[in-house]
């Protein structure tokens, strides 16, 4: 009987949602759900997932459900991999071009001995296109830590037309290499309790994502407002 293979309440839900549906509607719902016993160590972890379907006479009408559990403990276990695969080349990428980041920090300072005008130009560059790479191994970092449970938020009082402001000055160059305009329309925005790091990350890959796709010479306009209850921050590109 199922009840031998798992009592998980997520099995009855979608079998319930499934009958509650209304003549004549059709819809799948599927749902992860504990098995009744797993075994002690990891290499015994077990995961089902069950889908289910409603089971219909020619007029449309629900006479039960047709339910199938998979097994994905293998699904699980390259997802595992996956991640911790990414985890790790992002690990190994990173220092080395963090070193390579202070290196160049070195000669843009002069400390290396002083540079002309087309030196330090050819160095602002790579710097920019350095730190990007550094910015998506922090961000694949991000991802195998999310995917772990390690994220954690500090969420505090913030006003995002201040850190739109500070995003635009700082993503202004990479604007101006490609000839597009990046302009910021202010406006008085109320304070929202969110996680700065986490809003700079997702308003700088916007900002950098339309500079990205905009043909040369195009516009790259970000603003905020108002509507109700809900703060709205938008970037639009030509």
């Amino acid at each position: 009987p199922l009840s031998a293979l798992t009592t998980d309440e997520k099995l009855t839900g979608i079998i319930d949602g499934i009958l509650e549906l209304n003549t004549g509607e059709f819809k799948v719902l599927s749902a992860e759900i504990e098995p009744h016993e797993k075994g002690e160590g990891p290499s015994d972890q077990l995961y089902l997932r069950a889908q289910a379907v409603p089971f219909q006479n020619r007029s449309g009408e629900i006479l039960g459900s047709v339910t199938i559990i998979d097994d994905i403990t293998h699904l699980k276990e390259l997802d595992e991999m996956k991640s911790a695969f990414v985890s790790m080349v992002s690990h190994e990428i990173r220092s080395p071009l963090t070193t390579v980041l202070s290196q160049i920090k070195i000669l843009m300072d002069g400390l290396a001995g002083e540079l002309v005008d087309k030196q330090a130009d050819i160095l602002g560059k790579m710097s920019r296109k350095v730190g990007g790479l550094v910015e998506l191994s922090n961000e694949l970092l991000d991802l195998s830590r999310i995917e772990a449970g390690l994220i954690v938020q500090d969420k505090q009082q913030v006003q995002l037309m201040d850190i739109l402001e500070s995003l635009v000055e700082f993503i202004q160059p990479r604007a101006k290499e490609k000839n597009i305009s990046l302009s910021l329309k202010k406006a008085d925005l109320p304070l929202i309790n969110a996680d700065i790091k986490s809003m700079e990350e997702v308003f700088s890959n916007l900002i950098t994502n339309a500079i990205v796709y905009t043909p040369e010479g195009g516009k790259v306009d970000v603003g905020g407002g108002v509507k109700g209850d809900f703060v709205g921050i938008s970037v639009s590109d030509t």
